[in-house]
């Protein structure tokens, strides 16, 4: 049961992020099953998030569609390089 617990919490901040053919890519390092795509044109916003806590801060991604539903991925961490790098491939496909 522990073990279960903590895979889930683990699988939880393993997201990665990509843009492929004018679409947001949402991939998980453990779940290589898990795939979510956004088209950019349904994305109002992307704002960066980060969680402190005491010990460590994580960071995620909270993605806001046009429906105004909003979900937040907790990322693997990111270089500020590669989250400049995932904006501006962002802004060159809008």
């Amino acid at each position: 049961m522990i073990f279960l617990i903590m895979s889930y919490l683990i699988t939880r901040l393993l997201y990665y992020f990509s843009i492929e053919n004018n679409q947001l890519v949402i991939k998980n390092h453990i779940l290589f099953w898990f795939r979510k795509e956004y088209s950019l044109e349904n994305i109002i916003f992307l704002r960066v998030e980060y969680i402190n806590t005491h010990r460590f801060c994580i960071e995620g991604l909270r993605v806001l569609k046009r429906d105004y539903k909003s979900k937040r991925y907790l990322s693997s961490p990111m270089r500020d390089k590669d989250w400049e790098r995932l904006f501006n491939g962002l802004i060159k496909n809008k």
